[in-house]
């Protein structure tokens, strides 16, 4: 069986005050997004799935989605990462279809 993989990515990144002040987790503002497909030749199947992370105001996001065949999934979560603060969100939603 023979398989391929494709995909691209792509992270911006910015830190206020990097030259000039020592600088905290707060300063730091990234965000970066990955897509991926895997094609197998030996059947018609597609599996692709989607990344997005970002880093912003001390707060960790990160965004899943997935498709298989007839199978989506999506999960998203939030992590506070300030000192002190421990607060965590988390989704998952699912959806079959059957065409």
């Amino acid at each position: 069986m023979h398989a391929s993989l494709s995909g691209s990515g792509r992270v911006n990144v910015d830190v206020h005050g990097l030259l000039v002040q020592d600088v905290t987790l707060a300063d730091y503002g990234v965000g970066g997004s990955l897509t991926s497909t895997t094609r197998p030749s030996a059947t018609s199947r597609s599996d692709t799935a989607h990344i997005d992370a970002t880093l912003a105001d001390s707060r960790l996001t990160i965004s899943i989605s997935t498709h298989e065949l007839r199978d989506r999934r999506h999960r998203k979560g939030v992590v506070a990462l300030r000192r002190g603060l421990t607060d965590a969100q988390y989704d998952v939603t699912h959806s079959t279809s059957r065409s």
